[in-house]
């Protein structure tokens, strides 16, 4: 366990505070309830679940370890499969908002300001270049915020 107490955040610092709970005289039956206690998350909590069982029994910690990771890359890829469907009617909207309507737009203008004789002003296009940039970023946070949580 102390090889796992770098470099992963803080999942690292649980196991440090694990560890020392254990070099500190508490049983690793002890230290992983009180982790469990200790941690808010629900994914965490589970799988130190299934290992302080596995414990109990004194089943193989080594298979319980091999299901709790099996189990998190599936709940991962559900996420990710989740994701990409989500993203489905985003992609729609922004090619919508973001490049089909300002070209159409612009065209429109074009064609429209020559047969009526008008010029279409810098201000115009700086206002709708702002617009995109505006848009550019709302879909940027937007994407952002909806992405899931994996971690290699």
């Amino acid at each position: 366990m102390k090889s796992a107490t770098s470099g992963y955040g803080e999942m690292s610092e649980e196991l440090q505070r694990i560890v020392k709970d254990i070099d500190g005289g508490k049983s690793m039956l002890k230290a992983l309830e009180l982790s469990i206690v200790r941690n808010p998350s629900e994914r965490y909590r589970r799988a130190m679940w299934q290992l302080t069982n596995s414990i109990k029994s004194g089943t193989d910690i080594t298979s319980t370890m091999e299901s709790i990771t099996d189990s998190i890359i599936k709940q991962q890829k559900l996420e990710i499969e989740k994701y990409g469907e989500e993203l489905n009617p985003y992609i729609l909207v922004y090619l919508l908002v973001a490049v089909i309507g300002p070209a159409l737009g612009i065209t429109g203008m074009i064609v429209i300001s020559s047969f009526t004789g008008t010029s279409v002003g810098v201000p115009l296009y700086v206002g709708i270049l702002f617009f995109l940039v505006v848009i550019q970023v709302f879909f940027l946070n937007l994407i952002k915020s909806k992405r899931p949580e994996v971690r290699s």
